[in-house]
């Protein structure tokens, strides 16, 4: 099956289906094509990513309650995350501040990977990302927020 040959149009799926679809004739060990993430993406509406940011917060969740032992299922975990995170990043300029309103996640891994996806969204997304930065209490996030604002500041000039 193609991921454009949906049983229901795309607009009507849900996102968990959407990326479902997107992963038809894709290995289980295998990444989801970009140009796929990207199409599911494109498509979202503020409610989506409200969806996709409180994906990612269990998929958080999930991953703090791993025993240190269980490198494979951390490694299963982030590559969900990877694909969240590109979803999101290829979202609208308009679903910027729905976004953007996830850095007030409870989780700091999910505010990381909401980090790359505001990045993704290029100079616009600086307010939301240094007020992010200003507040954060992770100093792992904070410097990874900080790497990301540097980038898109030398961007922009």
């Amino acid at each position: 099956m193609s991921v454009h040959n949906y049983v229901q149009s795309p607009e009507k799926q849900g996102i968990r289906e959407q990326l479902r679809a997107a992963r038809a004739g894709v290995g289980p060990s295998d990444t989801t094509p970009e140009d796929r993430l990207a199409a599911i993406g494109r498509r979202c509406s503020s409610a989506e990513i409200a969806e996709a940011i409180a994906i990612l917060d269990g998929l958080s969740a999930e991953r703090a309650a791993l025993p240190a032992w269980d490198g494979d299922s951390a490694d299963d975990i982030a590559t969900a995350q990877t694909a969240w995170m590109a979803i999101l990043g290829h979202a609208p300029r308009a679903c910027l501040p729905a976004i953007a309103a996830g850095l007030a996640s409870p989780s700091s891994d999910t505010r990381r990977w909401l980090t790359p996806s505001l990045e993704m969204q290029g100079p616009a997304a600086l307010p939301a990302l240094r007020a992010a930065r200003d507040a954060e209490i992770d100093a792992n996030t904070r410097k990874f927020m900080t790497e990301a604002v540097g980038r898109l500041e030398a961007a922009a000039s």
